[in-house]
């Protein structure tokens, strides 16, 4: 008898080798919307035998496998503090396989007496990575004002800004760290890692191996939005799987705040000025530009798909 199809889940787990037949799943995200593997596909093509009897019948050819599925998951932050040390969440460990990479700007610390809008002295005498980006205060504290800013340097109990803060944070302000999660601009590191997926339902699963980001959708920037994200990715080959349903992996239910009270920093390289703007709308777009590599060696006899790279501006 067929159960309720709204029932499901999404678990991962980074591959060792692409399209692996390991079939474990540790990571946890909360997806939205209803699991859909009707976008899986495994080819097939006529046998076209000649046959004597007009309602002769010869199997098709089966082809390879492959196909597609689609997450779209809120964008909620880290989702806890980060005031002090924090540790990468499935949801940061996903989108960093899907843009590139995911760092820790590093421990969170507070500011200490003497700070102005850019320099600001710390308690931790260091560790907060050049480049990265931090919060400085708390909301209407006429100093950091819970805004963001990035980092140029950290050492000497001394934390240098490349991004002018709206005002010199108080002692004891709260200086927070976070995840930055971008794309891959060197060469070098053009290869995309893949992972497996399992696409649960009440129904059935699917264990879907090798699987590569082909696009990303971002929504909810403007102001009083809710963001969003909603990633399609490519799969090398995948199977039916006996999962225990419903999963025991345990999966974090943050919700996401909507898009106020923050800010809008343009200025030109080198300067540190504050220069922020009314947005109305905003829209960002990121072209993957993933290139499948077709190829022999996979794990599986229905798999061509044997690796991906970011295809660079295209």
């Amino acid at each position: 008898m067929s159960r309720a199809s709204a029932l499901g889940a999404f678990t991962f787990e980074a591959e060792s080798a692409w399209g692996e037949t390991t079939t474990t799943f540790t990571n946890r995200v909360a997806v939205l919307d209803t699991i859909d593997p009707s976008s899986l596909t495994h080819d097939k093509m006529p046998a076209a035998r000649t046959v004597q009897y007009l309602q002769d019948y010869t199997h098709p050819v089966r082809g390879i496998m492959g196909g597609s599925f689609r997450t779209r998951l809120w964008l909620p932050g880290h989702g806890s503090t980060t005031a002090g040390a924090i540790t990468v969440e499935e949801l940061e460990t996903l989108l960093g396989y899907v843009f590139g990479n995911v760092t820790s700007t590093g421990s969170g610390t507070t500011a200490t007496a003497g700070a102005t809008a850019t320099v600001v002295p710390t308690a931790a005498a260091s560790g907060l990575t050049a480049g990265g980006i931090v919060f400085v205060g708390s909301l209407n504290d006429s100093g950091g004002n819970a805004q963001a800013a990035v980092v140029g340097t950290h050492a000497a109990s001394s934390l240098t800004l490349l991004t002018a803060l709206p005002a010199a944070p108080a002692n004891g302000a709260v200086v927070a760290s976070s995840f930055c999660i971008y794309p891959t601009e060197t060469a070098a590191s053009a290869t995309v890692p893949s992972i497996r997926a399992l696409l649960m339902t009440a129904n059935q699963q699917y264990a879907c191996h090798g699987c590569y980001p082909q696009s990303v959708t971002l929504e909810g920037l403007s102001p009083g939005e809710v963001p969003q994200i909603t990633i399609e990715w490519g799969v090398s080959w995948w199977e039916p799987l006996a999962a225990t349903f419903p999963t025991a992996t345990t999966v974090d239910t943050h919700n996401p705040a909507p898009s106020a009270a923050g800010s809008f920093f343009i200025q030109n390289r080198g300067t540190t000025t504050r220069q922020t703007y009314d947005v109305r709308e905003l829209k960002v777009t990121i072209n993957l530009n993933t290139l499948a590599k077709r190829g022999p060696g996979g794990s599986n006899q229905f798999q061509a798909v044997t690796g991906a790279v970011r295809g660079g501006v295209g």
